[in-house]
């Protein structure tokens, strides 16, 4: 604003010097006269006034009262002055009329401030007016009237111009208070969006990369390394997990294992920062205690590298930790898939953990590895094909009364029909987990034995007890999808104590649920958990199946018998029926009646059969009676 007024009183100084000069050319057209040329030079002498005055930072409060009439009678005592030393009287009258009408143009074309126009033009010629008034002829005071006339409107219109120059400076002001908050705003929100970028990229917890960087990065090295071959660097991955992270955190808790993994994000930054690995090598963490490494390093120096680094403890708090890690590395060589070369490296990490006696802390993928994960792919398109086409479904085991041999229900257990060849759920029940096909075979399974149920109904025969093994998120579902008593009549539900003991609370309200729809539950192989005996009483439960390890060792081993027998009582109190599982010898039935197990199921009687077999059996009410007659004598 302040370099704006001193350029706008510039022009009018500029202006005034060509005014005073014109005036001389017009009064004195050949050579002035001495009064002319003492008026130009006293009026040319003030010009520079108004640029001495806008250095000046005098209140405006200071100058009304001081300045004012100070300015005045100088003003006045200028303007006697000059009166004197100019011609006659009329030229006095054109010079005035001339001068004060270029003033008041100079202080318009200046622009400046109503104190700075005062001080500068205003005042002084209003004394030169107010002289010329008092000393002149008529025909001079009507002129200078009408130049007073003309300095007061000035006076007005400089005030208007104060006012519009305040609401310009005001307007102005706020508009850089505006632009000022945007600027803020937009660094705030800068600042924000880089937070965004940096939360996107940077695992929140170690501050390293996160699986989705981890994934850019992976796979912008890829591209490049497959398009420009000869230009490009190697990209070499190490996929690492700690060994004993599990026991950590149950021993020093989650706070501890949090603080462990921050220090070994540390020690493997610091790891690529002072080691010889290439400055490129990127390290991320992908979660829980798997990191990976990108790098361009060739493998063995790579895994090398990184398994030395964790020979030495680690600081985690107050406390060091020895703390080694497992490493599988696998190269692009193999492959330049991002997803698939990180497969390679997991699956080197697999094999190195459970291979026995290993010497290193590493496993190097190699072509024993692809072909396994060759195998595994082929299997996981015939296993997924196979589900697509229903060939894998439930197969029945018969459960029988050891006595009698008579069919009592079946036990549902999931069979692959592979054209000649039949696989257990071992074979292929992890491949449809991994594949999240787990719910639809579960669903599927209940499909179908309340088919073979209503088939054998309607044949004239009483619904057959139909056991499915079901996990509890399983559960969940089935239950969701069956709201009405009966939808689960004749249906028992079995599950395992394992699967009971993480959350027993939770476990059991679904178990009271699937009873109120008319379903049994059994607990599958118990004796095996840490705290069958005390968690037992807790569920809502009807039936114990005693674990086949147990029959399997009954007639050899003691502590089997004792087992046994203790189930059998433990169940007579808490009025539960009894299941033996794994029956495969006569002996062993004969042994299971004398402890008072009376139900039984195996290969004694008869392996899991198609559906049709089954409802065979049930409608001929066919018995398992040729190696049962000793039993049903002994009973």
């Amino acid at each position: 604003m302040r370099e704006r007024y001193r350029l706008g009183i510039d022009e009018a100084l500029i202006f005034t010097y060509i005014l005073i000069a014109v005036t001389v050319a017009v009064v004195s057209p050949g050579t002035p006269t001495t009064g002319t040329i003492i008026w130009a030079v006293l009026l040319g002498s003030v010009a520079p006034l108004p640029r001495i005055v806008h250095q000046l930072n005098t209140s405006f409060s200071y100058w009304l009262r001081y300045a004012f009439a100070a300015e005045l009678l100088g003003g006045i005592a200028w303007g006697s002055v000059t009166w004197l030393a100019l011609p006659d009287s009329e030229v006095r009258q054109a010079l005035l009329c001339t001068v004060l009408t270029g003033v008041m143009v100079a202080a318009s074309i200046s622009a400046a401030q109503f104190r700075r126009l005062n001080l500068a033009f205003l005042i002084p010629y209003a004394g030169l007016s107010i002289t010329g008034y008092l000393f002149t002829s008529n025909a001079l005071s009507i002129a200078s009237l009408f130049l007073a006339i003309a300095f007061a409107f000035s006076v007005v219109m400089a005030s208007e111009h104060r006012e519009v120059h305040l609401s310009l400076i005001r307007l102005i002001v706020a508009n850089d208070e505006l632009v000022n908050e945007l600027e803020e705003e937009h660094e705030a929100l800068s600042n924000a969006n880089r937070l965004l970028d940096d939360q996107a990229w940077t695992d929140s917890l170690t501050g390293l990369a996160n699986r989705p960087a981890l994934a850019n990065e992976l796979a912008h090295r890829l591209d490049h390394l497959k398009t420009n071959p000869d230009e490009s660097d190697p990209v070499t991955v190490a996929y690492l997990d700690l060994n004993g992270f599990k026991q950590i955190n149950d021993v020093w808790g989650h706070h501890t294992g949090d603080l462990l993994l921050i220090a070994v994000a540390n020690r493997l930054r610091k790891t690529i920062e002072t080691s010889t690995l290439p400055n490129n090598s990127l390290a991320a963490r992908l979660g829980g205690d798997e990191f990976v490494v990108i790098s361009s390093e060739d493998p063995e120096t790579l895994a090398g590298v990184i398994a030395g680094a964790f020979t030495k403890t680690l600081r985690v708090g107050d406390r060091r930790l020895p703390v080694r890690a497992s490493l599988g590395v696998a190269a692009a060589t193999w492959t330049t898939d991002p997803d698939e070369l990180l497969r390679y490296a997991d699956r080197a990490l697999y094999r190195h953990k459970n291979t026995p006696g290993r010497s290193a802390d590493w496993r190097i993928f190699d072509d024993a590895m692809q072909h396994e994960l060759a195998v595994r792919r082929d299997l996981e398109h015939r296993v997924h094909a196979a589900f697509e086409s229903g060939d894998i479904q439930a197969w029945y085991q018969p459960i029988v009364t050891l006595a009698t041999g008579a069919i009592v229900g079946a036990e549902a257990l999931v069979r692959w029909s592979d054209g000649n060849e039949v696989h257990q759920a071992g074979a292929f029940l992890d491949v449809l987990t991994e594949e999240g096909l787990l719910d639809d075979l579960t669903e599927r399974t209940f499909v179908h034995a309340d088919a073979l149920q209503t088939e054998v109904e309607d044949a004239g025969h009483p619904r057959p007890r139909i056991s499915i093994n079901v996990a509890p998120q399983q559960l969940e579902q089935v239950l969701t999808n069956r709201s009405s008593a009966g939808d689960l009549a004749s249906i028992a539900i079995e599950i395992t104590e394992e699967a009971a003991i993480p959350n027993p609370e939770r476990v059991g309200a679904l178990l009271r649920k699937a009873r109120e729809l008319g379903a049994e539950v059994l607990v599958d192989d118990f004796g095996t958990g840490y705290s069958s005996l005390a968690r037992t009483a807790a569920l809502p439960i009807d039936v114990l199946k005693i674990d086949r390890s147990f029959v399997t060792t009954l007639l050899t081993s003691k502590q089997s018998t004792a087992v046994v027998s203790t189930v059998v009582d433990l169940a007579d109190k808490l009025d539960l029926d009894v299941i033996a599982e794994g029956v495969e010898t006569i002996e062993q039935a004969e042994k299971l009646l004398k402890l008072g197990v009376t139900v039984g199921q195996g290969f004694l009687f008869s392996p899991a059969v198609p559906a049709s077999q089954l409802i065979k059996w049930l409608c001929e009410d066919h018995r398992f009676v040729d190696d049962t007659d000793d039993m049903a004598k002994a009973a």
